[in-house]
């Protein structure tokens, strides 16, 4: 794909144009993978990601249901994951708590793993909201709360520990502390 077809592909899905990237996906199958690279705010993110970014629910689940990579990374900058956007997005305060949730689940089903969203869902949490529901959920699912957090040297339950003023007595619990 060219930049102009990456852009309008982009463009299409910030304005939740579903027949555009449906179209643009069916004629290029690589379409699902390229990133973003015309703006800042979907720079290095693929279609999935952006949709996600847009708040466009029913597309990102297309996208998945299309094959695109639930485990994809973004190229460049923090190298977030799908799933990391996802818990970053999803946050308790957000209004569309619950809609994330769902996606959450729909990520994990497709594979994304659950130890990568652990630390950024713990720091998406905020205890005036109380919503742990996504952490819960990535502990269920498997994720780890021994796996060692970028190169702090500590996992994610000694920081949580460390910083158990931040939670509610409902995290910390899932934590066992």
């Amino acid at each position: 794909m060219n930049k102009s077809e990456i852009k309008k592909l982009f463009v299409a899905i910030e304005k939740h144009d579903h027949e555009t990237v449906l179209g643009i996906i069916n004629s290029e199958t690589k379409a699902l993978e390229v990133t973003g690279q015309h703006n800042a705010n979907c720079r290095d993110k693929t279609p999935l990601m952006f949709a996600m970014q847009c708040e466009d629910f029913d597309l990102s689940e297309r996208l998945i249901e299309f094959g695109a990579n639930v485990s994809a990374r973004m190229a460049a900058g923090p190298e977030s994951s799908v799933i990391q956007l996802a818990v970053k997005f999803g946050h308790g305060l957000n209004p569309n708590f619950d809609k994330w949730l769902s996606l959450i689940k729909l990520l994990l089903t497709q594979g994304a793993n659950p130890s990568d969203a652990l630390w950024p869902a713990c720091h998406a949490y905020n205890k005036v909201a109380d919503k742990p529901e996504i952490i819960s959920l990535l502990l269920q699912s498997g994720a780890s709360p021994e796996v060692e957090v970028g190169n702090t040297g500590s996992t994610v339950k000694e920081l949580v520990k460390v910083n158990s003023q931040l939670y509610s007595n409902r995290v910390l619990s899932l934590f066992g502390l």
